[in-house]
């Protein structure tokens, strides 16, 4: 393959792509590991997917619901607002990074939402179809689909009369933005944790405003804070809490953090519940972290959208609401979130809130799984090994448990002491089944405890060990583990002297 990447450069980019090159760039492996640096380097993105009127994770789940759109489509998509409000081109679809940005002149609650959702779906349909780079991307087989879209004609001939308005007028300050109506200055920063540190070489904080990224200084970010500003409190609770320009103190981080929440800052709440599940943070409750959680969900905050959904799954501080926990569910998954991708798909699985559906529960975990989430990829090897949602498939549950198992899920390594127990694809291999058992067990597995009892027990994949079985089967039955201690019974019943 660098032999026919070298030829390539050396033609100028003008002869045929290495194909191995090619196959390999449409991989997730490629777009997981790629795309963070595009979305850092490349400045024309919000990296948000609420805007100031309208949601685009919204826009994702009516085209969800109404068919259109299917989960694969939006397997490790990315999709934000632009920065630049451009009227001509409402849309742009990244096919090799899997990255749809949408144009801030349809964030307005004078655009329906037909429109915007049709945008979105034209570029969604890019990224199924393909793009051909220096061929014609809205050929005939683009625009069938396109125009199974409800309404087609009068919703078309609604974006051309978007694309012909004039952008309003706003005065931007030295810090966000100031609005002429009411004197209010905003400022968003940054994605997901809202603030970022320039790594490379610690010069300041970097803040993401409508006039683009802004750089300040440790001292101009104590400024803002010492004048109550919430985006500077919050930057000072993340200078202290991780050392950025200062000497990590979390008892000041921890100060900063809760005038942070005080003053409003959603992003230092979704932080704070974060620490809190944790256990890093014991200043709130569990009824206060729901609480926040909600209110910062309603801000578009993809972590605190995850904990919303848990909030009303587990009925903490709210009524128990599993209709509810799926909708905060379905946000956060459309902004990415793997956790809230796995945490809907149990609702599926279950019939939760939603209609129970277990293939689209298996598409989720499959979704979830490929991004790295370690419980999606726990959930999916049990699809496949006892065909919930998908057909029985014990190599493909052996690959996802081990996968597991690398990123240390110890239930995991139980599960594939199972599968090589009983073979996968062959025979069993009772050395392999020991080895996940007793490397579960040291995780701290109770089941697995007993498991790796029975086999010294029986010598099975070991040499047998009465001492050894005995030990592994008391840790096992001090756990509660009744089967354990069934097995000590018996083991204490045969060295009672025969009468």
């Amino acid at each position: 393959m660098i032999d026919d990447v070298v030829r390539y450069a050396q033609s100028g980019g003008s002869g045929p792509r290495p194909q191995l090159l090619v196959m390999y760039s449409a991989t997730d492996e490629f777009i997981l590991a790629k795309r963070p640096l595009f979305l850092e380097r490349c400045k024309r993105f919000k990296l948000a997917s609420d805007g100031e009127y309208r949601d685009l994770s919204d826009s994702v789940q009516r085209l969800l619901d109404s068919g259109l759109l299917t989960e694969d489509d939006l397997q490790n998509t990315y999709i934000t607002w632009s920065k630049r409000r451009a009227v001509r081109t409402l849309g742009v679809c990244y096919a090799l990074y899997r990255v749809i940005s949408i144009s801030p002149a349809l964030d307005s609650p004078d655009v329906p939402l037909e429109c915007l959702d049709f945008v979105v779906y034209h570029e969604f349909l890019h990224l199924r179809v393909g793009v051909k780079i220096g061929g014609r991307n809205h050929n005939q087989a683009f625009r069938s689909m396109e125009r199974m879209y409800p309404d087609y004609d009068r919703v078309v001939s609604e974006l051309r009369k978007i694309k012909k308005r004039r952008p309003p007028v706003r005065l931007l300050s030295a810090f966000g933005h100031l609005d002429r109506n009411t004197g209010q200055r905003t400022c968003r920063i940054g994605p997901s944790s809202g603030l970022r540190m320039e790594e490379q070489e610690k010069r300041g904080f970097v803040f993401n405003t409508p006039q683009g990224d802004m750089e300040l200084s440790i001292e101009e970010v104590e400024r803002l804070a010492a004048e109550g500003d919430q985006d500077g409190l919050y930057a000072l609770a993340m200078a202290y809490l991780f050392g950025w320009d200062v000497e990590e103190d979390a008892e000041k981080g921890y100060y900063y953090l809760e005038k942070a929440v005080g003053a409003g800052q959603t992003e230092a709440m979704a932080l704070m519940v974060r620490l809190f599940m944790q256990g890093e943070y014991e200043g709130i409750t569990s009824e206060r972290a729901a609480q926040l959680s909600i209110k910062a969900a309603g801000d578009g905050i993809p972590e605190a959208q995850l904990y919303a959904g848990l909030a009303y799954m587990d009925g903490v501080s709210v009524e128990q609401d599993y209709k509810e926990a799926a909708r905060y569910f379905r946000l956060a998954a459309n902004q990415g979130s793997s956790d809230a991708r796995a945490s809907l798909a149990y609702l599926f699985q279950e019939g939760l809130g939603v209609e129970k559906d277990e293939h689209k529960a298996f598409m989720l975990y499959r979704t979830a799984a490929r991004a790295g989430n370690v419980n999606a990829m726990f959930q999916l090897a049990v699809c496949y090994e006892f065909g919930t949602g998908t057909a029985v498939d014990l190599g493909q549950a052996a690959e996802w448990y081990r996968k597991g198992a690398e990123q240390g899920d110890a239930f995991a390594m139980e599960r594939l002491g199972y599968l090589h127990s009983e073979g996968i694809g062959g025979g069993p291999d009772p050395a392999a089944a020991f080895e996940w058992f007793l490397k579960a067990a040291m995780e701290g597995v109770t089941t697995a405890m007993t498991m790796t009892g029975h086999c010294y027990l029986k010598g099975i994949g070991v040499e047998p060990s009465e001492e050894e079985a005995a030990k592994w089967l008391k840790m096992a039955a001090d756990n509660g583990d009744e089967e354990a201690k069934a097995i000590l019974d018996s083991l204490d019943a045969e060295r009672l002297p025969k009468k």
